[in-house]
């Protein structure tokens, strides 16, 4: 038990000592929510060594009545995460401040904290997954669809060891549920970091997610993969050439190692009708000029127009086509 007053104002002597009083912190307030857990911050306390939280399941407005939890000394950091709370549970907090010799007079404005409220406001949607593409990149997987170009606030990585924010050089809308984060240089391996949403990230129906700051905590591991960095558009289409009413023949800005598997890039319809589609069977490299593929379908009219379309294209060898989709009329 915990009684609501610490002590009066006042300075005495105890064998030879003397004994003054700390002035009362200021500004509690919350900053921060999470799953089972919440931040406080409120303002320092001259000549303090340390601070002391008390706090329970009622409030406590007199001296006759008690806080009916353990103590908790959070040491001398004006920021302090209250762990191990129920989700559905409500719960008063005071501070006060310390020294060797000394205490706060009396203790701090009441905070009232009410889980299940905040968790309505942070859990929609939650982050479902973070996964380390390699030591500059992450993705991270939201449980619900989400409209990223409501995304007015900030998503943010911090480095726990000394809480500094990584500078975050690029943000890629992978999908409705996924984004994946590149930062601006590579990151330490077997490091501790926390992503950060601030306000507003929004679900897709508009609705606010929170106003407060939703933080998920991820490790890179001693495993994760170096950063690659592939080279801007090094394969640019230049022309295509239609063959014996079968096969097209595209030239490319730059020599082609590996053409296994991608057909499914290529898509070929009409100029006049884009309804009117062309199937792709096989894509080959040119073996005497391989700066030139060998496009084979079922077959297509040769008075006809068309309309070549190479949608993201990743090579084996890391290089790529444009992200947008290129088109050639042939």
């Amino acid at each position: 038990m915990f009684r609501f007053c610490l002590l009066v104002a006042l300075m005495f002597v105890y064998s030879g000592t003397s004994w003054a009083f700390l002035d009362v912190v200021k500004n509690l307030e919350l900053v921060l929510v999470g799953d089972k857990f919440v931040e406080i911050e409120f303002d320092a306390v001259e000549q303090a060594t340390g601070y002391t939280l008390v706090l329970g399941t009622q409030s406590v407005q007199g001296p006759e009545q008690s806080y009916n939890l353990p103590p908790i000394e959070m040491g001398v950091e004006t920021r302090f995460r209250v762990e191990n709370l129920q989700p559905d549970g409500e719960y008063f907090m005071r501070v006060f401040a310390n020294s060797e010799t000394e205490t706060s007079t009396f203790l701090s404005s009441e905070l009232y904290v009410n889980m299940k409220d905040l968790a309505s406001a942070v859990t929609l949607p939650q982050v479902s997954n973070i996964d380390i593409l390699n030591i500059r990149s992450i993705q991270v997987s939201f449980s619900e669809a989400m409209d990223f170009n409501l995304l007015t606030g900030k998503i943010g990585i911090r480095q726990l060891i000394d809480n500094s924010e990584i500078e975050i050089e690029d943000i890629e809308i992978l999908n409705n549920t996924s984004v994946k984060l590149k930062f601006s240089k590579n990151q330490d391996r077997n490091a501790e970091y926390q992503l950060f949403i601030q306000p507003s990230l929004r679900s897709v129906n508009g609705e606010s997610i929170t106003d407060r700051e939703y933080v998920q905590n991820f490790t890179i591991e001693e495993t994760a993969p170096d950063f690659f960095e592939a080279p801007d558009i090094v394969f640019e289409p230049l022309k295509a050439t239609p063959f014996d009413g079968q096969s097209f023949e595209i030239e490319l800005s730059k020599s082609v190692k590996y053409a296994d598997g991608i057909e499914s890039n290529f898509d070929i319809f009409s100029a006049s009708d884009p309804d009117t589609t062309i199937t792709v069977n096989e894509v080959l490299i040119n073996q005497l000029e391989d700066t030139k593929l060998l496009v084979v379908t079922d077959g297509f009219d040769v008075k006809d127009t068309f309309i070549i379309e190479i949608s993201n294209l990743e090579a084996l060898d890391g290089s790529v086509f444009p992200r947008e989709n290129m088109q050639i009329e042939v």
